[in-house]
């Protein structure tokens, strides 16, 4: 069960334009596009979607990058599902 009918990703990325770069090809993808359509039949599934970049602060504890960890972006997504979709969310 799902009572808050919420949805949360944890994303990573090389840095903020390889992310846009990547949703763009995403959402152009034939595949996604006609698994998109069929899944919304009946409505969209998500009501909001909340994006936020996250960044150190300055009394962050330190990160270390290593060769097997490159820079890299985070992103937080928080889908809210649409009201009668919260079970295709």
């Amino acid at each position: 069960p799902n009572p808050d009918n919420r949805f949360v990703a944890l994303l990573a990325h090389t840095d903020r334009a390889a992310r846009d770069a990547a949703f763009k090809a995403f959402a152009a993808d034939p595949a996604w596009q006609k698994a998109m359509t069929e899944s919304e039949a009946d409505g969209k599934l998500a009501a909001e979607v909340t994006e936020y970049f996250l960044t150190c602060t300055d009394y962050s504890p330190a990160v270390e990058v290593t060769a097997a960890s490159p820079p890299r972006t985070f992103e937080l997504r928080l889908y809210q599902s649409s009201s009668g979709n919260p079970q295709a969310i």
